[in-house]
């Protein structure tokens, strides 16, 4: 028996899902039929309403906002390997949607009002790789709260009363000689608490959801999504009071316009390779896109042997792809888009879906003739120790091996595996110091060289 939980997002008008596996795009749709005995199946559908201080916020992140549909999908045969596929479904007006895939929001006729709502799902599996239709529908009755009422004002045990994101100086984001605090956005916070209060610092989520801990407001530093454009993040005080510690008052939703900044790559983006496996005895391959210029990418593109595009999604440079049905020669075409909306050429390679239990040739050897790329490196402005630890920005298209270094002197130590933090030993005495940087992948391609300067007391 094999079983897949999934969760799906109910929205005040529209519907996102979040599953275990990638579920793919099709123009399938069944009608209600009885299982068969190996049919995938699902069960135990349940829904939970939001808190109504949450439900009708429209500031409010949609992980707290909206309702959530938890069920499981299983198999009682010889199914060893069980994935979802699509789904649809239905609200209490019985009207289907379209079959839906993972991780994008859809539009559903659903009045976001008060009482007792309902909810149908009815979906497509795979498997061991073979599309078999769930053809059981399930349906849920849960209850959306009624809009909060205005209680009694009471004091809040922290309030923040203004916030901005102060983005940086463009002409330090992309130095590496500058601190932090210079080359990265900002949290400017206004803050009101209780006596028994304290919140001397913060947490903060991008527009994914997801909570990022404890961050000082003495230091508010912030890491937005990558790129250009429309940023949001949502924002909560942290500390303690006399009968609680941990998050504090209402959560606030903050955006700022991201520049292009001067540094940044410009010029039409450009597809250096795409990679995929020679064979596969999946249906989903990883494709390995990589490219070095260009304006940085917001969005990507694929399509099979077909030419049919599928939907713009985030770039990746490992993404999930779903083959057409049946064995043989595939094809997949990849383009990007960049932030200032310019596309990329297209480019395209094929593979081999072969029968489970085939075996697979050996790859033909590929020839690493690309050097890493040393974006910079940072260390702090002074230290009183004889040694300090050493930030490193670099990146390859198949991966960092090792770092040197070399003090003000010039002369390299021994080449040692890399990593993104690592401590090296300064030059005797105090005073000024230097240390230069340089990398190299797998095939000994080296990167450029970067300086970093700071004090020994």
């Amino acid at each position: 028996m094999s079983a897949f939980d999934s969760t799906l997002q109910l929205v005040a008008g529209r519907l996102t899902t979040t599953t275990l596996a990638a579920l793919v795009c099709a123009l399938w749709l069944a009608a209600p039929a009885a299982n068969a005995a190996t049919e995938p199946t699902i069960k135990n559908l349940t829904v939970a309403a939001p808190e109504a201080r949450y439900a009708y916020d429209s500031a409010m992140m949609p992980s707290l906002r909206d309702p959530q549909a938890h069920f499981d999908i299983v198999d009682e045969g010889d199914c060893d390997v069980l994935r979802p596929a699509e789904f649809r479904f239905a609200n209490e007006d019985g009207v289907w949607s379209d079959l839906l895939r993972s991780e994008t929001q859809w539009n559903i006729p659903r009045t976001p009002s008060p009482g007792y709502k309902g909810l149908y799902v009815q979906l497509i599996a795979t498997c061991d790789g073979v599309r078999r239709p769930a053809g059981n529908v399930l349906y849920a009755r849960y209850t959306m709260p009624n809009p909060p009422k205005n209680p009694t004002p009471t004091a809040a045990p922290a309030t923040i009363v203004n916030a901005r994101i102060d983005l940086p100086n463009p002409a330090y984001v992309n130095d590496p000689l500058r601190m932090p605090t210079e080359r990265l956005p900002m949290l400017a916070l206004e803050v009101s608490t209780r006596d028994d209060c304290t919140a001397d610092s913060f947490r903060y989520a991008r527009e994914d959801g997801a909570w990022v801990d404890s961050v000082s407001r003495t230091r508010p530093i912030v890491h937005l999504t990558p790129g250009a454009g429309e940023r949001t993040i949502y924002v909560q005080l942290m500390g303690t009071c006399s009968e609680t510690s941990g998050p504090l008052g209402s959560i606030v939703k903050l955006s700022a316009i991201v520049p292009v900044y001067p540094g940044d790559p410009t010029g039409p983006i450009t597809i250096d390779s795409v990679r995929v496996p020679a064979t596969s005895a999946a249906s989903t391959i990883t494709v390995a896109v990589r490219s070095s210029n260009g304006a940085g990418c917001t969005q990507m593109r694929m399509a099979a042997e077909d030419g049919n595009w599928r939907n713009w999604q985030p770039c990746m440079t490992d993404a999930s792809f779903e083959s057409t049905r049946g064995l043989g020669i595939k094809g997949v075409y990849v383009q990007l888009k960049g932030v200032d909306g310019s596309l990329s050429n297209i480019a395209f390679a094929k593979y081999r879906v072969v029968a489970s239990g085939t075996s697979t040739p050996a790859p033909s050897p590929v020839v690493d003739r690309t050097a890493p790329i040393l974006y910079g490196v940072l260390a702090p402005s002074s230290t009183t120790t004889a040694s300090a630890v050493i930030t490193i920005n670099a990146s390859d298209d198949i991966g960092v091996a090792q770092v040197r270094f070399a003090n003000e002197d010039g002369n390299w130590g021994p080449w040692q595996a890399y990593g993104p933090a690592l401590t090296h030993q300064l030059s005797a005495g105090t005073g000024y110091k230097g240390v230069y940087v340089q990398v190299r992948d797998a095939a000994h391609n080296e990167s450029a060289v970067a300086f970093v300067k700071l004090t020994r007391r």
